[in-house]
Protein backbone atom coordinates (compact mmCIF):
# COMPACT_ATOMS: atom_id res chain seq x y z
CA UNK A 1 0.00 0.00 0.00
CA UNK A 2 2.78 2.15 0.94
CA UNK A 3 4.36 2.04 -2.21
CA UNK A 4 1.55 2.54 -4.04
CA UNK A 5 0.76 5.31 -2.38
CA UNK A 6 4.54 6.69 -2.66
CA UNK A 7 4.50 6.02 -6.62
CA UNK A 8 1.03 8.01 -7.03
CA UNK A 9 2.30 11.13 -4.99
CA UNK A 10 5.43 10.84 -6.89
CA UNK A 11 3.83 11.37 -9.98
CA UNK A 12 0.98 13.77 -8.46
CA UNK A 13 -1.56 11.11 -9.89
CA UNK A 14 -0.91 11.97 -13.11
CA UNK A 15 0.75 8.86 -15.75
CA UNK A 16 1.51 10.12 -19.32
CA UNK A 17 2.38 6.98 -21.55
CA UNK A 18 2.63 7.41 -25.13
CA UNK A 19 0.27 10.50 -25.48
CA UNK A 20 -2.20 8.98 -23.00
CA UNK A 21 -3.22 11.10 -19.81
CA UNK A 22 -4.39 9.16 -16.37
CA UNK A 23 -5.20 10.31 -13.14
CA UNK A 24 -5.03 7.53 -11.08
CA UNK A 25 -6.17 7.48 -6.72
CA UNK A 26 -6.68 4.86 -4.53
CA UNK A 27 -8.65 3.44 -1.69
CA UNK A 28 -7.73 0.65 0.83
CA UNK A 29 -10.38 -1.92 0.88
CA UNK A 30 -9.53 -4.74 3.54
CA UNK A 31 -6.55 -6.45 2.21
CA UNK A 32 -6.65 -4.86 -1.59
CA UNK A 33 -5.72 -2.06 -2.88
CA UNK A 34 -8.56 -0.43 -5.31
CA UNK A 35 -6.58 1.97 -8.05
CA UNK A 36 -9.21 4.45 -9.71
CA UNK A 37 -8.33 5.41 -13.28
CA UNK A 38 -9.54 8.21 -15.00
CA UNK A 39 -8.51 8.37 -18.56
CA UNK A 40 -7.97 12.34 -19.42
CA UNK A 41 -6.67 12.43 -22.52
CA UNK A 42 -5.79 9.72 -25.29
CA UNK A 43 -4.18 9.81 -28.51
CA UNK A 44 -7.24 7.41 -29.94
CA UNK A 45 -10.16 9.57 -28.45
CA UNK A 46 -11.56 7.36 -25.88
CA UNK A 47 -12.22 9.00 -22.57
CA UNK A 48 -13.33 6.99 -19.30
CA UNK A 49 -12.49 5.91 -16.37
CA UNK A 50 -12.17 1.74 -14.75
CA UNK A 51 -10.99 1.02 -11.63
CA UNK A 52 -8.17 -2.07 -11.07
CA UNK A 53 -8.16 -4.03 -7.63
CA UNK A 54 -4.45 -5.44 -6.41
CA UNK A 55 -5.02 -8.17 -3.77
CA UNK A 56 -1.84 -9.64 -2.55
CA UNK A 57 -1.15 -13.02 -2.66
CA UNK A 58 1.08 -15.94 -1.28
CA UNK A 59 2.31 -18.47 -3.63
CA UNK A 60 2.79 -22.03 -2.80
CA UNK A 61 4.04 -25.52 -4.95
CA UNK A 62 1.09 -27.15 -6.25
CA UNK A 63 2.34 -30.48 -3.59
CA UNK A 64 2.63 -27.98 -0.66
CA UNK A 65 -0.51 -28.43 0.96
CA UNK A 66 -2.38 -26.76 4.19
CA UNK A 67 -4.59 -28.36 6.52
CA UNK A 68 -7.36 -26.67 5.83
CA UNK A 69 -7.11 -27.17 1.93
CA UNK A 70 -9.90 -29.47 0.93
CA UNK A 71 -9.13 -29.36 -3.15
CA UNK A 72 -9.75 -32.39 -4.97
CA UNK A 73 -5.76 -33.80 -5.53
CA UNK A 74 -6.80 -35.82 -8.78
CA UNK A 75 -7.94 -32.17 -10.27
CA UNK A 76 -4.91 -30.15 -9.47
CA UNK A 77 -2.23 -32.54 -9.77
CA UNK A 78 -1.37 -31.16 -13.21
CA UNK A 79 -0.77 -27.41 -11.90
CA UNK A 80 2.48 -25.81 -10.68
CA UNK A 81 0.90 -23.14 -7.89
CA UNK A 82 -1.78 -22.30 -5.72
CA UNK A 83 -2.48 -18.97 -3.93
CA UNK A 84 -3.66 -17.76 -0.11
CA UNK A 85 -5.34 -14.77 -0.48
CA UNK A 86 -5.74 -12.32 2.35
CA UNK A 87 -9.61 -11.88 4.03
CA UNK A 88 -10.32 -9.55 6.66
CA UNK A 89 -11.63 -10.87 9.84
CA UNK A 90 -14.46 -8.47 10.52
CA UNK A 91 -15.97 -10.70 13.36
CA UNK A 92 -12.45 -10.32 15.22
CA UNK A 93 -11.19 -6.99 17.40
CA UNK A 94 -7.68 -8.13 16.50
CA UNK A 95 -5.33 -7.81 12.97
CA UNK A 96 -5.20 -11.43 12.21
CA UNK A 97 -6.64 -11.99 8.77
CA UNK A 98 -8.09 -15.37 7.62
CA UNK A 99 -6.57 -17.04 4.22
CA UNK A 100 -8.56 -18.68 1.14
CA UNK A 101 -6.93 -20.76 -1.38
CA UNK A 102 -7.12 -19.93 -4.70
CA UNK A 103 -6.42 -21.00 -7.99
CA UNK A 104 -6.19 -19.15 -10.63
CA UNK A 105 -4.53 -21.48 -13.00
CA UNK A 106 -7.48 -24.38 -12.35
CA UNK A 107 -10.26 -21.78 -12.99
CA UNK A 108 -8.38 -20.49 -16.12
CA UNK A 109 -8.14 -23.76 -17.68
CA UNK A 110 -11.83 -24.70 -16.66
CA UNK A 111 -13.01 -21.16 -18.12
CA UNK A 112 -11.21 -21.38 -21.22
CA UNK A 113 -13.02 -22.65 -24.28
CA UNK A 114 -16.04 -22.43 -22.83
CA UNK A 115 -17.09 -19.19 -25.25
CA UNK A 116 -20.41 -18.61 -23.41
CA UNK A 117 -19.69 -19.39 -20.00
CA UNK A 118 -17.40 -15.80 -18.89
CA UNK A 119 -20.56 -13.81 -20.42
CA UNK A 120 -22.57 -15.93 -18.49
CA UNK A 121 -20.91 -15.17 -15.02
CA UNK A 122 -20.71 -11.48 -15.66
CA UNK A 123 -24.48 -11.10 -16.18
CA UNK A 124 -25.33 -13.03 -12.81
CA UNK A 125 -23.08 -10.11 -11.89
CA UNK A 126 -24.70 -7.21 -13.18
CA UNK A 127 -28.01 -8.53 -12.06
CA UNK A 128 -26.80 -8.85 -8.59
CA UNK A 129 -24.78 -5.76 -9.00
CA UNK A 130 -29.16 -4.10 -10.29
CA UNK A 131 -30.45 -5.65 -7.31
CA UNK A 132 -30.03 -4.10 -3.95
CA UNK A 133 -31.64 -7.36 -1.70
CA UNK A 134 -28.96 -9.43 -3.78
CA UNK A 135 -25.45 -8.02 -2.29
CA UNK A 136 -24.33 -10.50 -0.40
CA UNK A 137 -24.55 -12.46 -3.53
CA UNK A 138 -20.80 -12.40 -3.97
CA UNK A 139 -18.63 -12.68 -6.86
CA UNK A 140 -16.88 -15.80 -5.33
CA UNK A 141 -19.86 -17.62 -4.89
CA UNK A 142 -21.32 -16.99 -8.30
CA UNK A 143 -17.60 -18.04 -10.03
CA UNK A 144 -17.73 -21.47 -7.88
CA UNK A 145 -21.63 -21.98 -8.67
CA UNK A 146 -20.46 -22.13 -12.29
CA UNK A 147 -17.16 -23.87 -11.95
CA UNK A 148 -18.78 -26.92 -10.22
CA UNK A 149 -21.83 -26.53 -13.18
CA UNK A 150 -18.64 -26.65 -15.47
CA UNK A 151 -17.32 -29.84 -14.15
CA UNK A 152 -20.54 -31.78 -14.02
CA UNK A 153 -21.68 -30.93 -17.40
CA UNK A 154 -20.03 -32.42 -20.87
CA UNK A 155 -18.09 -30.16 -23.06
CA UNK A 156 -21.06 -29.82 -25.29
CA UNK A 157 -23.62 -28.12 -22.99
CA UNK A 158 -21.64 -24.86 -23.56
CA UNK A 159 -22.36 -25.08 -26.89
CA UNK A 160 -26.39 -25.02 -26.65
CA UNK A 161 -27.88 -21.10 -26.98
CA UNK A 162 -27.20 -18.56 -24.51
CA UNK A 163 -30.36 -18.06 -23.78
CA UNK A 164 -31.04 -21.70 -22.91
CA UNK A 165 -28.24 -21.55 -21.18
CA UNK A 166 -29.40 -18.11 -19.34
CA UNK A 167 -32.35 -19.92 -17.95
CA UNK A 168 -31.04 -23.30 -17.16
CA UNK A 169 -28.06 -21.39 -14.61
CA UNK A 170 -30.70 -19.33 -13.51
CA UNK A 171 -32.47 -22.39 -12.08
CA UNK A 172 -29.19 -23.85 -10.72
CA UNK A 173 -28.74 -20.39 -9.16
CA UNK A 174 -31.81 -19.97 -7.26
CA UNK A 175 -31.69 -24.01 -6.12
CA UNK A 176 -28.08 -22.90 -4.74
CA UNK A 177 -30.52 -19.81 -3.06
CA UNK A 178 -33.11 -22.31 -1.33
CA UNK A 179 -31.09 -24.75 -0.48
CA UNK A 180 -28.32 -22.34 0.72
CA UNK A 181 -25.38 -24.58 -0.22
CA UNK A 182 -22.60 -23.60 -2.38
Amino acid sequence: RRLIAGILVEQKNIFRINGAEYLISHENNGPAVTLKVNVEKSSHGGIGSFSIDLVPALEFQASSKWVSDKRSTSMVNDYRYWNAIPKPNQLSTHNNRNWICSYAEVERDLLNDRNKLKPLIRIFKKIRDKNSSLTNLKSYYIKTIFLHQRLERPDAYWNQSFNVLMMEMFDVVLEHFKTKTL
